[in-house]
């Protein structure tokens, strides 16, 4: 009886750990270099993984990987009058910079904003930052 009992406690705290803790992995082609969480990435093709507030972007041959906190977006951008189909990146751009500020999960109005680093502040400070550019992701 008491292994019965254990196995059905091991089997729903297995089955309901991935309830919390959703993975999704998508793709974009960003084509042009941008900071995100202080690192600076080339343009190319990145593969994105969004898990339970943790956003890591991480280029396709390998040579450069980001990863930062997110919290909820205060703000929706104007582009998203409607819920994305497959998924968003949100870029701010001071001056010719452009800055990972945002993360918008396939078919959800609600995104995760990344953390300000203090380049973009200072940037934010000289320059009035252009209207933010938005580039769709792909299912992997």
């Amino acid at each position: 009886m008491k292994r019965k009992l254990f196995a059905v406690g091991l089997l729903t705290v297995l089955t309901c750990s991935g309830l919390y803790a959703q993975t999704s992995t998508l793709r974009a082609n960003i084509p042009f270099d941008f900071e995100m969480a202080t690192v600076a990435m080339p343009a190319g093709a990145y593969s994105i993984t969004f898990s339970n507030r943790v956003l890591t972007v991480r280029e396709d041959r390998g040579k450069h990987v980001a990863m930062t906190l997110t919290s909820p977006a205060g703000t929706t951008p104007a582009s998203l009058r409607k819920a994305p189909d497959t998924g968003l990146l949100v870029f701010r751009q001071y001056g010719g910079e452009y800055f990972l500020s945002g993360v918008w999960a396939a078919d959800s109005v609600s995104g995760h904003a990344l953390p300000v680093t203090p380049r973009q502040k200072e940037l934010a400070n000289l320059a009035r930052p252009a209207e933010p550019t938005t580039i769709a992701m792909s299912r992997k």
